[in-house]
């Protein structure tokens, strides 16, 4: 079993309040605060739905045991791995050299131990006991983020910016075929 967790928070969003200000025509300064709320509240949902990391974050990911052979790194694009680290029953911490492994950025990231090495034999806890970290996302900027994703992004906070009462909580499926699209479209 694995689970993940961010540790480290994008920089930066995909849209800055100025631009959602002007997509939208609001032009009090009063509805900042709230506008990069939905900014952040919207990038959440894409990468939720996408399953996708837009702006470069850092994330563990937490396996009960050794992995397999091979494994697959969640929220893609994957940048790089940073480390593998395993845990044995005392807690002790221990690192996993890189020169053991491969890596694969292409996309959907995947770890590959290298031929004639395998798992230390080394007792681990029995939760919690190997913990990848990793780097994702498409890049450090706004500009990195695939354009059809920001449009989607725009929809969101136009949405959130019409919806304030809470009437009409479904989001727009405009909004999702935007996402859904833009794989479709990119051959991702």
């Amino acid at each position: 079993m694995s689970n993940y967790k961010i540790v480290t928070q994008p920089a930066v969003e995909p849209l800055t309040v100025q631009e959602v200000k002007t997509y939208t025509r609001i032009t009090q300064a009063l509805q900042d605060n709230l506008i990069g709320s939905w900014i952040k509240t919207g990038r959440e949902l894409i990468e939720q739905h996408l399953r996708r990391v837009l702006i470069t974050q850092t994330i563990d990911l937490v396996f009960d045991g050794y992995p397999s052979t091979v494994f697959e790194i969640p929220n893609p694009p994957l940048q790089s791995v940073t480390s593998i680290k395993y845990y044995d029953t005392s807690d002790i911490e221990y690192t996993f050299s890189s020169s053991n492994y491969f890596v694969s950025t292409f996309d959907v990231g995947r770890v590959a131990l290298n031929y004639n090495v395998l798992w230390p034999t080394t007792l681990l806890r029995p939760i919690d006991s190997v913990a990848v970290r990793y780097v994702a996302g498409y890049g450090d900027s706004a500009s990195d983020v695939p354009q059809r994703i920001k449009d989607a992004l725009y929809l969101y906070c136009a949405y959130r910016n019409d919806n304030r009462t809470g009437e009409n909580e479904k989001i727009p499926d405009a909004f999702y075929n935007l996402l859904n699209y833009a794989f479709v479209a990119s051959g991702e």
